[in-house]
């Protein structure tokens, strides 16, 4: 893949708190606490926007907020084209209903010839409902058929068709067409991505800052911001897609 892909930064404030205990009596791990929480909630963030960037601010179409305008300075929106965004709006969706092995491959199949192929290059995400939908497929689920790593004993499954399977904490439940609905009671459809992962172009660019605020009786919130921005190299020059979903799994 060799054309260009321009990023645009948002900004991305994330806040951690200590308590006065940990204050007190850990200044020996004080460091370590801090850095730990400060990159696991960047981490998330950035997993999170790369997964669900849109910046659509209408009562509808955005991908995260069908039928209902997203609230204002919500991640999602500070960056634009993530990867379930450029699925859906770009026809890159197999619509799966009952979940079968040969979702995947149909899925996969959505993809550019060479991205497809390139299995170590690939990775399948999805969330931990959908996930439990797979864990019971009949193909892995029972010895005699998938051997001493089936699922009913190992409760496990980390790759498919020889790609990694990632459960993401922040892939949501949608409506049919993969799309959430501000009507949480409507999101009861699964879903899962296929990526090829070189095509997430990445950056970061004004420096971690962090401001502590103390916080009476109670402890000190430590406010850290961030710039980081991403794009997601698609059907560039005609090598193909670089990112498909299964929606509507059932």
């Amino acid at each position: 893949m060799t054309d260009e892909v321009t990023i645009t930064q948002g900004q991305y404030i994330l806040t951690v708190s200590l308590s006065k205990r940990e204050l007190n009596y850990g200044p020996a791990q004080l460091e370590a606490i801090i850095k730990d929480r400060i990159n696991r909630a960047a981490a998330r963030t950035i997993d999170a926007v790369i997964l669900n960037g849109d910046s659509e601010t209408g009562a509808t179409g955005n991908v995260n907020s069908d039928d209902g305008a997203p609230t204002s300075g919500i991640y999602y929106l500070q960056n634009d084209h993530g990867i379930r965004e450029i699925a859906i709006n770009n026809s890159q969706t197999v619509d799966c209903g009952t979940l079968d092995a040969g979702d995947f491959l149909t899925v996969k199949a959505q993809l550019g010839e060479g991205y497809q192929a390139d299995l170590t290059n690939l990775v399948y995400l999805t969330n931990a409902s959908t996930y439990n939908k797979m864990l019971a497929l009949s193909e892995v689920i029972t010895m005699d058929k998938f051997g001493a790593d089936a699922t009913i004993v190992k409760g496990a499954l980390a790759k498919v068709f020889g790609t990694d399977i990632v459960v993401v904490r922040d892939f949501p439940n949608t409506e049919a067409d993969g799309k959430v609905s501000a009507t949480a009671s409507n999101n009861t459809k699964g879903g899962f991505a296929c990526v090829y992962k070189p095509a997430v172009q990445y950056g970061f660019g004004q420096p971690l800052e962090i401001d502590a605020y103390k916080v009476p009786g109670k402890g000190v919130d430590l406010v850290a911001t961030f710039e980081f921005g991403f794009a997601i190299a698609n059907n560039v020059a005609g090598l193909g897609k670089t990112v498909a979903m299964g929606i509507n799994v059932t």
